[in-house]
C-alpha cells in the first residue's frame, strides 16, 4: 500500500518516485534446529523511469535534421560476459559463476551517460560490471571476483534507414576496479586480498533501432580489458588481468535535444 508521483519529460518518458509499505507479518526463520520469528514488514522507497509506446506526437529522426542537434541520453544494458583468459594470474583460475548461462556466459550489467554530437559522433561514460569465480589450482573455488569498469568512450555512428537504424563503433580507456566477495568454503582459511584499481580499455560496436524518436533498442558486443591488478594469497602476490567479450541488449533513452 502506498503512493506514487511522476513527472513527464516527454509525452512518452516519465520519472517517478514511489513510497509503499509491505505488510508481510511474522515469518519463521529456521537455521539448523533453531527457529525464530521475524517480522518482515517494511517500508519501500524507489525511483522509476517509465517508457510509453507509441509516442502521442511522433517526430522525425533527429539524426536527419540539418544541422543535427546534440542529444543527452541514458543507456541501460544487460547481457553476458565471456572471459577470454582461463587464468587471472598463474595458478589462479578464471571459473564461471554457478548461474552462468551454458556454463560460460556470466551475468553482465551496464549503464551509460552520454551525448550525441550532431549526426556521426558521440561520447559517453560507460559504467559496467560482471563477476566470475576465482579458483586456486589444487584447492578449488575460493571466492567470487567482481570486475567493474568506468570508461569514457567515443561513439562513432552512421545513421541509416532515414535515421531509424544506427550502426556504431565504440572505444575508450578508463579505470577498472576489482574486489572479492562471497568467499567459498575452500577459501575461508586463506588470507586473501584482491581489492584495487587499475587501468581499463574497451573496443567494440553495435547497432540500434529507434522505436520512437527518443528511445532506441539495440545489441552490442565489445572487448573489455583491465590489467595490473594485484591478488595476494597467504602473503604471495601476483599481477592479475581480466579480459572478456561482453554481449548485451539495451535501451538508449534520450532526455533532451540541444539546438533543435
Amino acid at each position: 500500500m502506498g503512493g506514487h508521483v511522476e513527472y513527464f519529460l516527454a509525452d512518452n518518458i516519465s520519472l517517478g518516485l514511489e513510497f509503499k509499505y509491505l505488510f508481510a507479518g511474522d515469518q519463521t526463520l529456521k537455521v539448523g534446529s533453531a527457529s525464530t520469528t521475524v517480522n518482515v514488514s517494511n517500508p519501500l522507497v524507489s525511483a522509476s523511469l517509465r517508457l510509453f509506446y507509441p509516442e502521442l506526437k511522433p517526430r522525425a529522426p533527429a539524426e536527419m535534421a540539418d544541422p543535427a542537434p546534440a542529444r543527452f541520453y541514458l543507456g541501460f544494458r544487460i547481457g553476458g560476459a565471456i572471459p577470454t583468459n582461463s587464468e587471472l594470474a598463474p595458478g589462479i583460475e578464471n571459473r564461471p559463476l554457478p548461474s552462468a548461462i551454458g556454463g560460460v556466459l556470466d551475468e553482465y550489467y551496464g549503464l551509460a551517460v552520454g551525448v550525441d554530437f550532431g549526426r556521426y559522433l558521440g561520447a559517453e561514460l560507460a559504467i559496467e560490471g560482471y563477476e566470475l569465480v576465482m579458483g586456486l589450482k589444487g584447492v578449488g573455488s575460493i571466492s567470487e571476483y567482481a570486475i567493474y569498469t568506468f570508461v569514457p568512450q567515443l561513439r562513432v555512428r552512421y545513421p541509416l534507414a532515414g535515421g531509424r537504424g544506427v550502426p556504431y563503433a565504440i572505444g575508450g580507456v578508463g579505470v577498472g576496479h576489482v574486489e572479492i566477495n562471497d568467499r567459498k568454503p575452500n577459501g575461508e582459511n586463506l588470507s586473501l586480498h584482491a581489492n584495487d584499481n587499475s587501468y581499463a580499455a574497451t573496443v567494440g560496436g553495435g547497432v540500434e533501432y529507434f522505436v520512437t524518436s527518443n528511445i532506441a533498442a539495440g545489441v552490442e558486443s565489445k572487448y573489455s580489458y583491465t590489467g595490473g591488478h594485484t591478488i595476494r594469497i597467504n602473503g604471495h602476490s601476483q599481477t592479475a588481468t581480466a579480459q572478456a567479450v561482453l554481449v548485451s541488449v539495451g535501451l538508449r533513452v534520450y532526455f533532451h535535444d540541444f539546438g533543435r
